[in-house]
């Protein structure tokens, strides 16, 4: 017996599948310890353990503290795990880069992998994972608390604000229990009056699925789903939608008849996710991608005539300018947004006329950025016509998007793990199997929500913190089909 618990022979067969090589090495009472804390749901301290010959000492303190743990004193339990594991190493490949007249060495530039297959950078964010993941044991109980506490605030039945325009209300809706939206249309009726905000749906008007997108994914077999874009035509009786099925933010377009479901074109593979409709109900504007990824030439499809044919409307051919394409809330413009980090120019296009050449609305200056809000006045052929009365108005914005991509924060953890001295704790936690390298589906996002609390109230120390009777963090909070989680 140990710690009161007394321990069977099949106890200990389960005990050496954990442990592996390094219940050889054990004392008998050192895996008497083993064996009454994996008994006891404490098998979680010695997963991801290094094999013999590698923290030996430290695996004997933990096994130290986890008798004292057994006995009732349960302090510094959780150091002595810890330090038992052993964190990745990324290797050291000194690169020399040359910009700006300086040179700079990267030593973790080969982490830099645009197409996601190299598989030493694959291995190295797996590893990375791995030990999260046994760093975070402790906390699973917890995660899993933490989650559906907050899926249980979800009203998983749900609905979005209905926009009326062209006839129709347009809304999106959750299903409970499904991860992505249902897009969804009923008409106006021709007894409503004009728009105002008091505007909903008549209850009486049949309800029209313009796509579903959890039927896409089962229909696909997909492990990953997102939706780029999803845009009736001016008439309302096309829809274009783009979906990415790998997550490489790398989207395929689509168009349907909305009258009969039948898709209008072959799928136009590789695209940004953007699609702009002209007002010829016929005409569509998309971008593609260059080989770093990067959204950069503009192209007009017809439809009804082959993919081939679809015309280069601009192409951006500084790779420091990524291109975007939008439509004016005039209805009148087709814009082509061109931007890099501080610097940005933007061309229209009429609506009206989607084969004609783009019009520069001001020409790109570095280190100025602008955005257009279009009022529809008079547009003269060379650009803005100040002298008439009609005169087009514009309104300038700056804005700034911080985004980076993975290996930024990889090489920084890589080189604080060459630099780190102290026993802090320092963790890399990747979704391998998504675009940025994030879960897609409200619900998925959650565990990833759960996670993050998880790891603060962890590094905290508050895993065991018990709040006083009486004090307001002690008051259950009800919520929806849910226990509160009191910590």
């Amino acid at each position: 017996a140990v710690g009161g618990f007394v321990l069977s022979r099949s106890q200990g067969c389960h005990a050496r599948r954990v442990l592996g090589s390094n219940y050889k090495w054990m004392t008998a009472e050192e895996r008497q310890v083993a064996r009454s804390l994996i008994t006891h749901g404490q098998g979680h301290i010695f997963k991801a353990w290094p094999q013999p010959g590698i923290n030996d000492a430290a695996k004997r303190r933990l096994l130290a503290a986890a008798a004292r743990h057994l006995s009732g004193a349960a302090e510094g339990l959780e150091e002595e795990r810890l330090s038992v594991l052993v964190p990745p190493r990324a290797n050291q490949q000194p690169k020399e880069l040359h910009m700006h007249n300086d040179l700079r060495i990267d030593k973790f530039y080969w982490l830099r992998d645009d197409a996601r297959k190299a598989p030493a950078v694959l291995e190295y964010l797996k590893a990375e994972n791995q030990y999260t993941a046994a760093a975070m044991a402790d906390t699973v109980k917890l995660q899993d608390e933490l989650y559906k506490e907050m899926r249980g605030r979800i009203k998983e039945e749900d609905t979005s604000v209905a926009a009326r325009y062209q006839g129709y209300y347009y809304y999106t809706r959750a299903e409970e229990g499904q991860q992505y939206a249902v897009h969804c249309r009923r008409a106006v009726p021709a007894r409503a009056g004009p728009p105002s905000e008091a505007d909903e749906p008549s209850p009486d008007a049949p309800e029209e699925v313009l796509l579903d997108e959890n039927k896409r994914k089962q229909q696909g077999k997909h492990k990953f789903y997102m939706v780029g874009c999803c845009e009736t035509s001016p008439d309302q009786k096309l829809l274009a939608w783009t979906e990415d099925t790998k997550g490489g933010e790398k989207y395929t377009l689509h168009i349907r008849d909305l009258s009969n479901g039948k898709e209008l074109i072959d799928p136009i593979p590789m695209t940004s996710g953007d699609v702009v409709w002209a007002n010829d109900n016929a005409t569509l504007f998309y971008i593609v991608k260059d080989h770093l990824d990067r959204p950069y030439k503009v192209l007009r499809h017809t439809i009804g005539s082959p993919t081939s044919y679809d015309a280069v409307v601009y192409e951006e051919k500084d790779e420091a300018f990524y291109v975007s394409i939008g439509r004016s809330h005039s209805e009148q413009l087709i814009l082509i947004q061109i931007g890099s980090a501080v610097t940005s120019e933007t061309c229209y296009i009429s609506a009206n006329d989607p084969t004609a050449r783009p019009n520069v609305i001001l020409p790109r200056i570095n280190d100025v950025e602008y955005s257009v809000s279009h009022h529809p006045g008079k547009l003269s052929s060379g650009g803005i016509d100040s002298s008439s009365k009609d005169a087009t108005g514009w309104f300038i914005i700056t804005h700034r998007d911080p985004r980076v991509g993975y290996w930024e924060p990889a090489k920084f953890v890589a080189r604080l793990r060459e630099l780190k001295t102290n026993n802090k704790l320092l963790l890399l936690k990747t979704e391998l199997s998504a675009g940025h390298f994030s879960v897609t589906g409200r619900f998925e996002r959650l565990k990833e929500t759960a996670f993050e609390y998880a790891f603060l109230l962890k590094t905290a120390g508050m895993l065991n913190t018990k709040p006083k009777p009486g004090s307001a963090s002690s008051a259950a909070v009800p919520g929806p089909n849910t226990q509160t989680t009191k910590l």
